[in-house]
């Protein structure tokens, strides 16, 4: 799957929205995220830490605190680090391709030198 993909998914929208704003409405993240009311419904247990009022009487208008899982926010971390290991490894053989480019004009020098 390319990173690109990834990066634009709903649900990594909606934890980074929840990253940058700790009170909003089910509305306004699914707004952000482009999340239906039913999946943010249905995804909203698994990354949030949710209170009474969140479970009993949730309104989509009524603004909460919602509070990330741990295990949505350590797994938003490793997506991280591979967008920044991906990132490291295209500038790496970036830099391996000026390299070797440098080092055959090098040698066609040398060899039109001598």
């Amino acid at each position: 799957m390319e990173l690109s993909v990834l990066e634009n998914h709903k649900y990594i929208k909606l934890i980074e929205f929840s990253l940058e704003n700790k009170n909003f409405t089910g509305l306004q993240a699914c707004s952000f995220s482009g999340l239906s009311k039913q999946e943010f419904d249905f995804v909203k247990s698994e990354i949030y830490i949710l209170s009474g009022a969140q479970v009993d009487y949730y309104s989509e208008i009524q603004p909460y605190d919602w509070k990330l899982t741990s295990q949505a926010f350590f797994n938003y971390l490793q997506f991280s680090e591979f967008k920044f290991a991906v990132s490291s490894a295209k500038k790496a053989q970036h830099t391996a391709h000026i390299a070797i480019v440098i080092s055959v004009v090098l040698a066609l020098s040398s060899l039109l030198i001598a």
